[in-house]
């Protein structure tokens, strides 16, 4: 389910990372999750990838997008948009 879904990808990020949208497409027997997150630095971001590919939840992880947003000297948040695919629905 979607709440689950949503349930897993929550414990997935680190504190300084943030979830800042979800979108599930059909895939086959696998759905494919899109993310887009938004962290307080790179190390935080990849932290969360990190752990996406660790999870035994995703696999084929991918990055399909990043930026940095620059704030004055000290860099500000990093986004990412990265896709995987969901192995939840057959777990279950």
């Amino acid at each position: 389910s979607l709440a689950e879904l949503t349930e897993r990808v929550t414990k997935l990020l680190p504190p300084q990372v943030r979830l800042a949208g979800m979108a599930l497409a059909a895939g086959g027997n696998e759905p494919v999750v899109r993310f887009t997150v938004v962290g307080n630095s790179e190390e935080a971001v990849e932290k969360f990838l990190i752990n996406l590919e660790d999870s035994s939840y995703f696999r084929h992880v991918a990055i399909i997008n990043q930026g940095f947003e620059q704030e004055g000297s000290a860099g500000g948040p990093v986004r990412i948009a990265c896709t995987a695919q969901y192995q939840g629905a057959r777990r279950n």
